[in-house]
């Protein structure tokens, strides 16, 4: 706790975003108190992003009270012309086609409630677009460990549904259990169409996912 899990999730989607060729990235919180209360680090992180690659950034507050955060309005109300008139260089850009209740999550840099994630194994309308939305970032959940059971089985599909597309998933919890921890795991490993899961998984290399069993000492390794 307190040991800067977010800025070491931030650090590897950047990484993983270069590898998998992902264009933007979601954070997940609980609560829209978390989700505010993380907004400023993640638009000082594509400030400083800003500064080594030159390009603009386009970052949006996802809940139902987004509006009431002062920082995210301020944000919102700069455009970029007048951004480019006053001189100032700007890291972000505004794209008003997003800021439409069914197009938001289609933003590049998305902070939200995790719900926003957790619809993506809910049938609806328009889930095509939400899948999409998803399907061109790297996801990051944190606090896993505060959902309850119902929300646990939404999240393990969606992380089902992302292994599948071949989407970065980022689990971020200081409290996990082990059976939790597996259970997640087991859920992005369907996702990439491993057949048989047994034992419990050790540790994920470059090379694939390696993973020991209770009966064998040595290593097996399933491509993915």
């Amino acid at each position: 706790m307190g040991c800067g899990k977010t800025e070491a999730a931030l650090l590897a989607a950047e990484q993983l975003a270069y590898q998998t060729k992902r264009s933007g990235v979601f954070l997940g919180l609980p609560t829209q108190a978390t989700s505010n209360g993380i907004f400023p680090r993640i638009k000082d992180w594509l400030q400083r992003v800003h500064e080594e690659t030159h390009e603009k950034m386009e970052l949006r507050l996802l809940h139902g009270k987004a509006y009431l955060n002062e920082e995210y309005v301020n944000l919102t109300r700069v455009k970029r012309s007048d951004a480019d008139e006053s001189g100032e260089d700007s890291a972000f850009a505004v794209n008003e086609w997003f800021s439409g209740k069914k197009t938001a999550i289609m933003d590049d840099f998305v902070v939200g409630t995790v719900d926003q994630f957790l619809l993506t194994a809910l049938k609806q309308k328009h889930l095509a677009l939400r899948h999409l939305a998803f399907a061109k970032k790297v996801v990051i959940i944190d606090e896993v460990h505060a959902y309850d059971a119902y929300m646990s089985q939404y999240l393990q599909m969606a992380i089902q549904w992302m292994a599948a597309y071949g989407v970065p998933v980022l689990l971020l919890s200081a409290t996990l259990s082990e059976s939790s921890r597996l259970e997640l795991t087991k859920s992005y490993l369907r996702g990439l169409s491993v057949d048989h899961i047994y034992g419990w998984i050790e540790r994920f290399s470059g090379e694939g996912i390696c993973k020991k069993t209770g009966e064998d000492s040595s290593d097996r390794e399933i491509d993915g």
